[in-house]
């Protein structure tokens, strides 16, 4: 599984990162916030980035359909009882040989999909003069998360 990994933006639309943690994400937002010395930045948000789901599992259902399916095409009535012994835990097997496959496929043409999610948003004050590193009594929740957030 993978670290959580988060971002920061100044409009809460467009995100700057990864970090590996949300305090590097408030550093990162508040040394870039002085760097570029706008007036009416304010605060940094943070939020950890969701990565999206390449949608890789699920489909030995719709796999063994088809097969029988075809084969009913192919063969007439002589395909009675193909594939309809199948157990939960050989469409198990064959779901996880599939997301296996599709995952492999995906990442050697490079087709991963490259949108991503940022939630568990929280507002963090740029402080005034000395540069800090975003401690907890400056935090402000603004967002919601499914996701434990660290």
């Amino acid at each position: 599984m993978l670290l959580p990994q988060f971002a920061y933006s100044f409009d809460r639309h467009s995100y700057t990162g990864p970090f590996d943690s949300r305090k590097d994400a408030i550093a990162a937002g508040i040394a870039r916030s002085r760097q570029l010395g706008a007036a009416g930045i304010d605060c940094v948000y943070v939020g950890m980035i969701v990565f999206p789901d390449p949608q890789a599992s699920g489909h030995a259902e719709e796999v063994i359909k088809n097969m029988v399916r075809r084969a009913r095409g192919a063969a007439g009535e002589s395909y009675e009882g193909y594939l309809t012994r199948v157990t939960e835990q050989q469409e198990a097997e064959l779901d996880e040989a599939i997301e296996r496959s599709v995952m492999d496929w995906l990442k050697k043409h490079e087709l991963m999909p490259q949108f991503t999610k940022v939630r568990g948003v929280s507002e963090h004050p740029i402080p005034v003069g000395q540069v800090t590193q975003g401690s907890p009594s400056d935090e402000v929740r603004v967002g919601t998360s499914d996701y434990q957030v660290g």
